[in-house]
């Protein structure tokens, strides 16, 4: 069993449409069984405590089965989602290590040396007049241990639509190049979405160096930002969390250099190929101690107005648009086992 919180503050306008909430979720909302306690809901501040892992495991031979509130994540992205759809990360999210939990029944198990397959069911929330919420799906892996490669098929049926998937990673170069594809069908018409990135390690005048980049495509995407009102499939997949970026096209890149054993700077940033608006960050990591480490950074969001990042408009004279973030994040490992 974990739990997991949020406390967040918010203004009351009126003036801002349905979008605001749109834009801004970040976590599942339709799950099955709601074990979530409200502490606090005013207009100024809404603070929660949740359940987020429990679930009863049995495993036997090469079969496992598990049932309850688990994450669940597919897919080789690492700024972008395609494949992932169930729980994703925001593009340069600051908190990549704990992943929200899914209602669901999960099997998998290993058919041979090097092929694993699984198979699940997520159960959401029934809300009527929508149709079935619920998510079915199936992946089968294959690892080539001589060529270092590995491939994946994926099927999913989701809230209706059926999605067929295809993944690959290789080493190539002293690095990794990977790449997805999906089909998501969406009102009887499909969309297609791919990525490919490629990461590497090096050393830089003797300093340990991470890089990465990552080209992404999504049939769901809008050219023009400015279309993102009138568009009601993209706004239902942020609503549902399944996306936070209305590319079309874009880009994403970081490198991480060691300075020190215990000081590591960062720099990324991602960008709208359309509209030519991005967002930048910068983080310096330092570890403490041994199982303690202080992350803090900002993120800056740049690009004219009407773009992604430079401010969508919402109404008259109202853009909506990230903000400048400033953070601190403090990590401890171990402090309950090992």
């Amino acid at each position: 069993f974990s739990g997991a919180g949020r406390q967040t503050t918010r203004e009351s306008d009126p003036s801002l449409p349905n979008v605001f909430s749109v834009l801004t979720a970040f976590e599942p909302r339709d799950r099955r069984y709601d074990l979530e306690l409200t502490l606090a809901d005013n207009v100024n501040l809404l603070s929660t405590a949740d359940v987020d892992r429990a679930s009863v495991k049995y495993s036997f031979e090469n079969l496992t089965l598990e049932l309850g509130r688990r994450p669940h994540a597919w897919g080789n992205a690492m700024i972008f989602p395609v494949l992932d759809i169930f729980t994703p990360f925001r593009p340069l999210a600051i908190n990549t290590e704990y992943r929200s939990g899914l209602d669901m029944a999960h099997v998998s198990w290993a058919l041979s040396e090097g092929v694993n397959a699984e198979a699940g069911h997520i159960f959401r929330d029934y809300v009527a007049d929508e149709g079935d919420n619920d998510s079915s799906i199936f992946r089968l892996q294959r690892v080539f241990y001589g060529s270092e490669l590995e491939v994946q098929a994926m099927f999913a049926r989701h809230y209706g639509g059926e999605m067929f998937a295809g993944a690959a990673l290789v080493s190539l170069f002293d690095g990794v190049l990977r790449t997805e594809i999906s089909s998501l069908e969406v009102v009887h018409d499909r969309e297609l979405s791919c990525l490919v990135n490629f990461d590497t390690s090096w050393d830089s005048f003797s300093y340990p160096t991470y890089a990465f980049i990552e080209f992404y495509h999504s049939g769901f995407g809008l050219p023009d930002a400015a279309d993102l009102l009138a568009d009601a499939t993209i706004r239902e997949r942020f609503s549902r969390g399944e996306t936070f970026t209305i590319a079309r096209n874009a880009i994403g890149a970081g490198s991480k250099v060691d300075f020190t054993e215990t000081v590591s700077i960062g720099l990324s940033a991602v960008a709208n190929l359309d509209d030519s608006s991005g967002m930048s960050q910068g983080t310096v990591f330092y570890d403490l101690l041994q199982d303690v480490e202080l992350t803090s950074g900002i993120s800056v969001p740049w690009g004219e107005r009407g773009t992604e990042f430079g401010g969508v408009s919402v109404a008259q004279d109202l853009y909506l648009s990230p903000g400048m973030v400033f953070f601190v994040k403090l990590s401890v490992y171990g402090l309950f086992f090992g």
